[in-house]
């Protein structure tokens, strides 16, 4: 039979005590993919009239794509603030165990 003293000295012996530490970071911000989004688009196209549609935004200018990318990305900005959809998550990043001696 095992008595709680036994319990209370295999835990101090075996376990240690402590919290993690860390900085949190909420630096997350939602982007516009800008091929994905012609990606899509090209392949609802090839959906709508494969026979015509498979090639459809296949040429699009680097510096076009970019212009899209931008003005795309400020309408998604206003949305969220607008919304009041910004992120309500974080990641932990620098963390460490700190060990609480005397417990």
């Amino acid at each position: 039979m095992i008595r709680n003293y036994q319990c209370i000295e295999y835990i101090e012996n075996n376990f240690t005590v402590g919290v993690w530490i860390g900085q949190v970071d909420y630096n997350f911000k939602a982007e516009i993919d800008i091929e994905m989004i012609i990606e899509d688009i090209s392949l609802m196209a090839y959906n709508h009239s494969p026979d015509c549609g498979d090639d459809y935004l296949e040429d699009v200018k680097e510096e076009h794509q970019q212009e899209l990318q931008e003005e795309l990305q400020k309408v998604l900005d206003k949305w969220i603030e607008k919304h009041n959809y910004h992120p309500n998550f974080f990641t932990i990043k620098n963390s460490f165990y700190y060990e609480v001696e005397g417990v």
